[in-house]
């Protein structure tokens, strides 16, 4: 028998109901976020590319050599920073209204009890838990996205450097990285 509660089983339910009214937004999101993890990535390459022309170089280098390199770090750095503040300010949107409508359903469906309910419940400890929800899945949406960007372009990254280099070493890696994510789960 299926309650109007179901989504606070597990996790991902409650995540997926908080963020229903602005699943696009929050995607939006993730995808401002990866997209700034991925300039970071980018930007330790460019590092790397401006260390070797400077190392084979073998004399002294000047600056006009590498200003092309120093335009497209400049580049990176603003594409990042942008990527970044256009998905805090996406964020601010999508945590209040996770908060709002978890909260507010919690509520109602409280409010609809009949007062029998309440002889053996304090109604304030059942507050503090509904506030508790809605503050666990605020502080997902704020969160998640930000820790698993970087490790998410940092797979999608070595898989690719990975392919480049050997298809026999990429298989290793991709046999590992399935049982590592079956085991951790």
């Amino acid at each position: 028998m299926k309650t109007k509660l179901d989504y606070l089983q597990t996790p991902f339910k409650t995540l997926s109901f908080a963020i229903s009214r602005n699943r696009g937004k929050f995607f939006l999101m993730c995808a401002c976020i990866t997209v700034g993890h991925t300039f970071a990535g980018l930007l330790l390459y460019l590092f790397k590319r401006i260390a070797d022309q400077v190392s084979q170089s073998g004399a002294a280098i000047q600056t006009h050599d590498l200003m092309g390199l120093f335009g497209l770090v400049t580049a990176v750095l603003i594409g990042q920073e942008i990527s970044f503040r256009a998905g805090h300010i996406i964020e601010t949107y999508v945590a209040t209204d996770a908060f709002r409508h978890v909260s507010t359903s919690l509520y109602e469906r409280l409010i609809k009890r009949p007062t029998s309910y309440f002889e053996d419940k304090f109604s304030g400890d059942l507050g503090r838990r509904i506030e508790q929800i809605g503050a666990g899945t605020m502080y997902f949406v704020e969160d998640f996205p930000w820790r698993i960007g970087w490790v998410v372009v940092s797979v999608v990254m070595a898989g690719i450097l990975l392919s480049i280099t050997h298809l026999y070493i990429f298989l290793v890696f991709i046999v590992w990285l399935v049982i590592f994510m079956s085991t951790s789960a």
